[in-house]
């Protein structure tokens, strides 16, 4: 219990709000008032046109370490908020092209999907 001008503590990820139940089926939702884990997949996209100067070449593989900067600290992250997650390359470049309307300067290079242990 918080008193009052006290910040109350954060749920852990997967638990509900301290005084409020889990959302899903049943009054206290599955797990005993857990809600439903939300599907979650970060897609790692690089815009090589905000780089002003280097060849194609060279903005793409700069474009590719600074998605790996960004993956690690997704993965610190995640790692410290108990979150289960791993950096995946496998991506379908056409199809995330067309559904995410990318365009041609604009590479999907990492992918992070939640993992629901």
């Amino acid at each position: 219990m918080t008193k009052p001008g006290e910040t109350p503590p954060m749920p852990k990820p997967g638990e509900a709000p301290p005084g409020k139940s889990g959302a899903g089926p049943g009054p206290d939702g599955p797990g005993g008032g857990q809600p439903n884990p939300a599907p979650v997949l970060l897609l790692l996209v690089s815009d090589a046109s905000r780089f002003k100067a280097g060849t194609p070449e060279l903005k793409y593989e700069w474009g590719a370490i600074d998605t790996g900067i960004v993956s690690q600290n997704i993965l610190l992250f995640c790692a410290a908020a108990g979150i289960g997650t791993r950096p995946r390359a496998s991506v379908a470049q056409d199809k995330v092209k067309t559904l995410l309307n990318l365009k041609d300067t604009h590479h999907a290079f990492l992918n992070h999907p939640r993992r629901l242990s």
